[in-house]
């Protein structure tokens, strides 16, 4: 960890509240590196169930003042969902376990599990407004893409949840620059890449979401090796993660962004037939192409 960080983890995790610095030149305990160093003001928040911390969420941006109380007043609200999500995903794991005999419990606790799921979702579209909705959308379109190739219950299950829950990882990455209106740079470019990751090590901690981790982790990686975070190719890659990288393009592609408009369907299919067995799988795109040409899929 970065030493700058280390005394603000350790004071969030001793008193369960948020550290706001507002300019990192001005506070005594910010050491600069090369890495972090233009990280201007710094805004780090726990993530708290039943006065228990399961995580903290960090804010940094290149500007002093970014964050003010007024922020943490508004953040702080939204922050608990992620561990009611979690939460309520292992209650779901125990429960069924204990009560496996009792049918109409078992059902009402897996739509709790999927109610959780989709709150979790929602998490990351309310942190970026540009995206509202881009998880669920790519939900419904990998889904039916699993359909159309057959898959079985238990495949199209992980498959949903691993798409609702594809871009969890970026609730770490700073608002500034999720919903920057202007080109990335490359240091900018390298935060957001990390989201894979940090989804991939928040989820794998929940005994029941474990098979579902490696889905999130690869999502960009491509057929060719070119993707990330692992540079996988070909069958390295689970088929999941397969489908959800099609539907994610294609959706994203044809969605407003803030430094962009929405590119019109025809681009998004020329891009997903010209890279069919390059960077994405062929009998995916063929499952995708089919379901739109069958009306299944709408754009």
């Amino acid at each position: 960890m970065d030493k700058e960080k280390f005394y603000t983890l350790r004071t969030v995790l001793e008193t369960q509240k948020p550290v706001l610095v507002e300019d990192t030149d001005k506070f005594p305990y910010w050491v600069k590196i090369p890495e972090t160093s233009w990280i201007k003001s710094h805004l780090m928040i726990p993530i708290l169930h039943e006065e228990e911390i399961l995580g903290v969420i960090s804010f940094d941006s290149d500007k002093p003042y970014a964050f003010s109380q007024e922020d943490v007043k508004k953040i702080y609200p939204i922050i608990p969902i992620i561990g009611i999500a979690l939460e309520n995903a292992k209650l779901y794991e125990k429960l069924t376990q204990e009560l496996v005999e009792k049918t109409n419990i078992e059902e009402k606790l897996r739509k709790s599990f999927y109610q959780a799921i989709k709150m979790a979702s929602d998490v990351i579209e309310i942190k970026d407004p540009y995206t509202s909705g881009h998880q669920k959308k790519v939900a419904q379109i990998s889904t039916i893409i699993g359909k159309t190739l057959d898959l079985s219950y238990e495949r199209i299950r992980a498959l949903t949840i691993g798409a609702l829950l594809h871009d969890i990882g970026k609730i770490a990455i700073p608002s500034e620059i999720l919903n920057k209106p202007s080109k990335l740079t490359s240091l900018e470019k390298k935060l957001v890449s990390l989201h894979s990751q940090i989804g991939y090590d928040l989820v794998k901690k929940v005994e029941i979401l474990k098979d579902i981790a490696p889905i999130i982790l690869q999502h960009h990686e491509r057929l060719d090796g070119s993707g990330y975070p692992l540079g996988l190719k070909g069958e390295e890659i689970r088929l999941e993660a397969r489908i959800i990288a099609v539907a994610d393009v294609v959706e994203a592609m044809t969605s407003h962004r803030p430094y962009r408009p929405a590119f019109p369907v025809e681009v998004a299919l020329k891009e997903i037939e010209n890279n069919k067995g390059i960077l994405y799988d062929p009998d995916v795109v063929d499952a995708f192409l089919i379901s739109l040409k069958k009306g299944r899929i709408r754009l």
